[in-house]
């Protein structure tokens, strides 16, 4: 969850997050513990920070502009 929370993939976090309480549900009839709640919001929390979200899903992601001679090849 940390490194989708470096990409800045909200959606990403929230699937990782629902995908573990429901193996913990099913495999142990319990939710996840404090340190996994934790990694969940420091996720989030890294993605308001940075103030990015990853594109949904499906949807093409926006590229910086050109520069220098990139830019004059276009």
């Amino acid at each position: 969850m940390r490194a989708l929370g470096a990409l800045g993939d909200r959606g990403g976090i929230d699937q990782e997050f629902a995908r573990l309480r429901q193996a913990l549900a099913d495999e142990r009839g319990a939710g996840p513990q404090r340190e996994s709640r934790r990694a969940y919001d420091e996720a989030l929390e890294a993605v308001a920070a940075a103030g990015k979200e990853a594109p949904a899903a499906g949807q093409p992601a926006r590229r910086a502009p050109r520069r220098g001679a990139d830019a004059a090849m276009r």
